[in-house]
């Protein structure tokens, strides 16, 4: 099992376009738009890396107003 944070950059005024597309997204647990460096932070949790790297390069960076990704993954979680 994989979870990370993905941060992303998106064009001016497209931060909700892309939350109500990425929100969506099987192994997407919460989308958050934020102040700072990145406009969006993504938690999501995925069975392998591999999944992770789909979600990444063939999901989120396919919506066109994502400019620039950055992505974090747990060493380890605690709820």
């Amino acid at each position: 099992m994989v979870r990370a944070f993905v941060m992303a950059k998106v064009d001016a005024g497209k931060d909700k376009e892309v939350l109500e597309k990425t929100k969506i997204v099987k192994g997407v647990e919460a989308v958050c738009a934020t102040y700072g460096i990145y406009d969006l932070v993504v938690r999501v949790h995925f069975q392998s890396v591999e999944a992770l790297d789909k979600f990444v390069f063939h999901e989120l960076r396919a919506i066109p107003a994502v400019k620039e990704t950055a992505t974090l993954i747990c060493s380890s979680y605690i709820t």
